[in-house]
């Protein structure tokens, strides 16, 4: 499966996005305004349904047709305009890696047109009726070929479906191995309780949800668990796992190169 059979497998620059916010004239999405009512996914959504708008299809110059360099993880009542901005300061955070290596490259450049990012909201098709059936085509896809994980909420860890993406992208963390563990954890990260305490909107996602853990994720859910824990210790000490900080290094490293050899 590929971004040129699936638009739900593209992905935006953050200088797309900013676009993306101003052509779909949601007065809530107006980076203009100095005081903005809340507004997450769930009050986003409706707004896309009613006015049939799929941002692949609607807004094709903006999307970039090739699989995210960073897939996005976070809480749904995390405000829109909130995790675009964690997005915009975590690549930026991941570029810094590279300035003595390229002291003449504008890496603001790299930051708004260099690296692509993956958000629920744009790529899944609002409007589908089988949106869970999507979900099991292209997540697998996405979890192989993003070289990042970021996740964008403090409350992620309290959310089914963001254990469920933190467990895919740590599937070899498990083994004890710290330096497996490769997602980006904000530093004042909050709620990352145990899976009996984790919730979802719909009580049967959760459901499903641990029995995906159960089957695919190596140990199962002590072993996803045991991620969370460390998920946790990892933001409290403010400092990434050897295996992130590799990550975040060779990943800022391919944008930057790939960025100056397109010109």
């Amino acid at each position: 499966m590929a971004p040129d059979s699936n638009p739900a497998l593209r992905s935006i620059t953050w200088r797309g996005l900013l676009r993306l916010f101003e052509e779909l004239q949601i007065p809530e999405l107006d980076r203009r305004e100095f005081w903005l009512p809340p507004f997450n996914t769930h009050d986003l959504r409706p707004v896309l349904q009613s006015r049939q708008i799929y941002p692949p299809r609607d807004f094709p110059h903006l999307i970039q047709n090739r699989l995210p360099d960073v897939f996005v993880t976070y809480d749904w009542r995390e405000q829109v305009l909130s995790v675009s901005e964690t997005i915009r300061i975590v690549l930026e955070h991941c570029l810094q890696f590279q300035q003595a290596r390229f002291p003449r490259v504008d890496l603001n450049d790299v930051l708004f047109d260099g690296v692509t990012f993956w958000l629920d909201w744009v790529f899944l098709d609002q409007s589908s009726r089988n949106v869970d059936r999507e979900l099991d085509q292209i997540l697998p896809v996405l979890f192989e070929h993003s070289a990042l994980h970021l996740v964008a909420s403090t409350t992620a860890l309290s959310r089914a479906w963001c254990c469920y993406e933190l467990a895919q992208f740590n599937r070899n963390a498990h083994a004890g191995d710290t330096t497996h563990f490769t997602s980006l954890v904000p530093a004042d990260l909050q709620q990352y309780p145990l899976w009996g305490d984790v919730r979802s909107t719909d009580p049967e996602d959760k459901q499903r949800i641990e029995k995906r853990l159960v089957e695919l994720f190596p140990g199962g859910l002590h072993a996803m668990e045991a991620l969370m824990v460390y998920a946790g210790l990892a933001a409290d000490q403010r400092a990434h796992a050897a295996g992130t900080a590799e990550r975040i290094f060779e990943a800022s490293g391919r944008w930057v190169e790939r960025f100056v050899s397109s010109g």
